[in-house]
């Protein structure tokens, strides 16, 4: 009698033995949870698998996720007090990592302008604008053609008049401030960053190229087309911050095709050049058309009206703070803290051959044009950061810099303009981030350096002699 009640007793205990309690369910559910979310990551990298190339981006993408998974999903097998612990370091951590995002979304503010209900970004350069302005120095900041057209399309502009393709002319215009340095100078009479009197005279070499040829942002003396002059004394440099292969076609046919000089030397830059053909509005398109010209040469006048109307129409429009980017998928997803430490996946806007054609379409015109007065023309190729920093992600099929690279340079082969790849040079350095003041940067001193004088040597040993 005793000891069947004590079996029944038993086993009536049973069943509530083996129930969970609250906690203990309510670990295991955020334990799978968190386990979810690394197979959502995994899964995600494995949509996205043209993107990853190092071994790096492989063990980031495919093995941390997988090894997270594995270790949550065998945590599920310890005992209560396991999972309780182990939930106690996975919500703090999860609950930093989004105060994290939240405090970067916050950084990421940014004040902009509002014209007629539109907003548009300030420059980073309009402090230091005003106050040499301030001091009573004529100062503006440094508009590039894509500025002006993204100005005009926000206000729903005019977008067929006027495209400038330089600066405005013989002020003191303000370009960066990059390195803990502000980089300025005085423009030359259309707008260019040359020395006074460069287009007094025979010319001999022209530079056309993005914001690495105009300077940006290294002291004079360390300048591409410094280094050049240095060796080719009348060289005229129309690098423009923001430019692309059509605006650059534009430049040679407004400044260098009436000055026939004996060198023209386009840097690419394979970080964006290609993007920018795309992105040019159609005025720059125009320049495809051989008999097109805006004979901006004879215009400055009404080039520096309009560029000072924008400069001052923007700098004296109120302020807004932006608000705060923080949606639920971003937070989620961890965007700002993952740019902020470098391994965002961007994507980029798809390239089409389309793309390529007006890089080709631009550099073929351009190498007509130069050929029609017997010049040499040189391709120089400018390799892009995410090459040889393992913190950046690359940037998808799109915009692999392998494919840029190659479909560029059989583009110039194709057309048989020669080709300085500055690629090997670099690649070949035993710390090619020196050359960068930080990744997504311009070209540090090293960086510009290093590509004037391998173009310099490139000219000698081909026995180029730009002198008349």
């Amino acid at each position: 009698m005793q000891l069947g009640d004590s079996v029944k007793e038993s086993t009536s205990q049973t069943p509530v033995e083996s129930k969970r309690t609250a906690p203990e369910l309510l670990a295991s559910a955020i334990i799978s949870i968190a386990a979810l979310c690394a197979l959502g990551v995994l899964a995600l990298s494995i949509v996205n698998h043209d993107r990853w190339h190092s071994g790096a981006d492989l063990v980031r993408v495919y093995a941390l996720p997988a090894l997270a998974a594995l270790v949550l999903l065998a945590s599920l097998t310890l005992s209560a007090f396991w999972r309780l612990n182990i939930v106690l370091v996975i919500v703090p951590a999860a609950l930093a990592l989004v105060a994290a995002d939240l405090v970067f979304a916050e950084r990421d503010r940014r004040d902009m302008h509002v014209i007629g209900g539109k907003r548009i970004i300030r420059f980073a350069s309009e402090g230091p604008v005003a106050s040499l302005r301030g001091r009573g120095i004529d100062a503006y900041s440094f508009i590039g053609p894509q500025q002006l057209a993204l100005w005009r399309s926000v206000l729903h502009a005019d977008t067929t008049g006027l495209y400038p393709l330089g600066g405005i002319s013989g002020i003191v215009t303000y370009m960066c401030r990059e390195a803990g340095r502000d980089v300025l100078y005085r423009s030359d009479e259309f707008g260019f960053n040359n020395p006074p009197g460069s287009w007094q005279g025979r010319i001999d070499a022209a530079l056309v190229g993005d914001s690495f040829v105009h300077g940006l942002c290294v002291p004079t003396r360390d300048q591409i087309a410094t280094i050049v002059r240095s060796a080719i004394p009348r060289t005229v440099n129309l690098g423009v911050l923001g430019a692309g292969p059509l605006a650059e076609l534009g430049a040679v046919r407004e400044y260098v095709v009436p000055r026939k000089p004996r060198l023209l030397l386009w840097f690419f830059y394979e970080g964006n050049d290609v993007d920018t053909v795309a992105q040019q509005p159609q005025m720059a398109r125009r320049y495809l058309d051989p008999g097109f010209s805006q004979r901006l040469i004879n215009r400055q006048g009404e080039i520096d009206a309009l560029l000072r109307r924008y400069s001052d129409t923007i700098s004296s429009s109120p302020l807004e703070r932006t608000p705060i980017e923080a949606s639920v998928s971003s937070v989620l997803l961890l965007r700002h803290l993952r740019t902020a430490l470098g391994v965002a996946m961007p994507t980029p806007p798809p390239k089409s051959v389309d793309d390529y054609l007006g890089l080709e379409l631009s550099l073929s015109a351009a190498k007509k044009a130069v050929g029609e007065w017997g010049g040499a023309m040189y391709l120089v190729y400018l390799p892009d950061s995410h090459r040889f920093d393992p913190r950046r992600m690359t940037r998808g099929p799109q915009h692999d810099d392998r494919v840029v690279h190659d479909r560029t340079v059989a583009i110039a082969r194709r057309l048989g303009i020669p080709v300085i790849d500055l690629l090997p040079l670099f690649a070949a350095d035993p710390d090619p981030k020196r050359f960068w003041y930080r990744p997504m940067s311009h070209y540090t001193p090293a960086g510009t350096q290093l590509v004037a004088r391998t173009v310099l040597a490139r000219l000698t040993s081909d026995g180029i002699n730009v002198s008349r």
